[in-house]
């Protein structure tokens, strides 16, 4: 065994201890810190270290809950319902699911993301745990990028099997490093000297690791995402924000490489001879939407890949057969839990960016723009992501679900904040 590996086994069980003296957040960090390095620093230890992580986390968790700990938010969480009647539904049309082995594990594995949304949400209840967290996701998408550019492998002109669970294909990847996009633009604007350089430096790995994932989905939404920032960051931060996204523009171009440019080529965008092409993407958006009409309620977890061979017969033949997905997170949901699962998951998501706009909307009652700058760079991520996802499919996506949860818990933090200001004194 390597000595990264024992010091790793070391971090991790020190962590899953100290968590049950201290309290679940430190079982929180220990499984993020167990998401992003599992795969390269314990690489040679096969086991399934983001589930024992997990699990622990929950038994500490309601260990706490149970003695009523001040570990604990009692703060609502208005959107959890929208998880539930998602699970709910996936079970009403379990019973109608083309692939009952790939259904069930589609249900086990949202059920997973549920519990951990529940766990992070209640978890985090004050500033130092909110920043604690985002420095977490600073670090690992750190580490990420930084193995990108020391170990990545390239297929294709893109960079394959650098990543963490979920995300070690190119286009995944990809879009998990713009989930951090915005906080690292914020700390660079707004961060003392540490943070500024620490962001700085993380900038320039997560900007290259983007760059050689080579995903389009990804180049679009970071379009997108600026002009988020410059329309919903007021005058107060605007012009920082032009000198940050033309500085951040030299930074990205100058990383480009020909096959960067080969890759957003006219030619190749129209390319037909793959169903990860832009062309073949349509032809399967289209196939899903007539299945759609065929199946409204949905045909279960993996519905589409099963009815594929149907619905895009050419693109299926063209891989010699093999069932293909529909690159679409929006209707991947409709064809497989229904128009009904597809309404449920809109009203969730529509939620947490709400949510968002309302912390925004009290800010002003905050003596600092903690809120207003934490909240705006959580929208701009999160639609950014979404953007992105309708390119891929990314329903059981747990890093989406990491900052919904996160946008709930600021929001019960604000809220314990403004009441306490509120609050008049007692006469004794």
């Amino acid at each position: 065994m390597s000595k990264t590996a024992l010091i790793w086994l070391f971090i991790f069980f020190s962590g899953l201890t100290t968590s049950f003296l201290k309290g679940p957040f430190i079982a929180l960090l220990t499984y993020i810190f167990t998401y992003y390095t599992q795969f390269n620093w314990a690489k040679h230890l096969h086991y399934r270290w983001s589930l024992y992580a997990g699990l622990s986390f929950l038994v500490v968790f309601f260990c706490y809950k149970l003695s009523k700990s001040d570990q604990i938010s009692n703060g609502p969480l208005s959107n959890f319902k929208w998880l539930l009647f998602i699970v709910i539904n996936m079970l009403l049309v379990t019973p109608f699911a083309a692939n009952p082995i790939a259904n069930t594990d589609a249900i086990i594995g949202f059920c997973k993301i549920v519990i951990l949304y529940y766990l992070i949400a209640m978890t985090i209840h004050t500033k130092l745990h909110y920043r604690m967290f985002i420095w977490f996701q600073i670090w690992g998408n750190y580490l990420l990028g930084y193995l990108s550019y020391t170990e990545g492998e390239f297929s294709g002109g893109r960079l394959e099997n650098i990543g963490a669970p979920g995300i070690k294909e190119s286009n995944l990847l990809a879009l998990h490093f713009l989930l951090i996009l915005p906080f690292l633009g914020m700390k660079i604007l707004r961060g003392n000297k540490w943070e500024r350089i620490a962001s700085i430096i993380t900038s320039v790995f997560v900007v290259n690791a983007i760059i050689l994932c080579n995903s389009r989905g990804a180049y679009l939404s970071m379009a997108l995402m600026c002009v988020f920032a410059l329309i919903m960051f007021g005058s107060k931060f605007r012009l920082k924000i032009i000198i940050g996204i033309c500085i951040g523009g030299l930074l990205f171009f100058q990383l480009t490489d020909n096959k960067f440019w080969d890759r957003m080529s006219m030619s190749e965008i129209k390319t037909t001879n793959e169903d990860g092409s832009a062309m073949g993407r349509m032809k399967s958006w289209n196939g899903a939407i007539d299945m759609i009409f065929d199946f409204p309620f949905g045909k279960g977890g993996g519905g589409w890949e099963e009815y594929s061979p149907r619905y895009i017969p050419d693109i299926v033949y063209a891989h010699g057969g093999q069932k293909r997905s529909v690159h679409n997170t929006y209707l991947m949901m409709a064809t497989d839990w229904g128009i009904q699962g597809l309404i449920l998951f809109l009203f969730f998501l529509s939620g947490s960016l709400f949510c968002l706009y309302r912390i925004r909307l009290k800010a002003n009652q905050s003596p600092d723009d903690f809120y207003y700058i934490e909240s705006t760079a959580m929208f701009i991520a999160i639609a950014g992501f979404l953007i992105g996802s309708f390119f891929l499919n990314r329903i059981y996506a747990e890093s989406l679900y990491w900052y919904c949860a996160l946008a709930a818990a600021l929001s019960n933090i604000q809220n314990r904040e403004i009441s306490q200001m509120n609050s008049v004194p007692s006469d004794e």
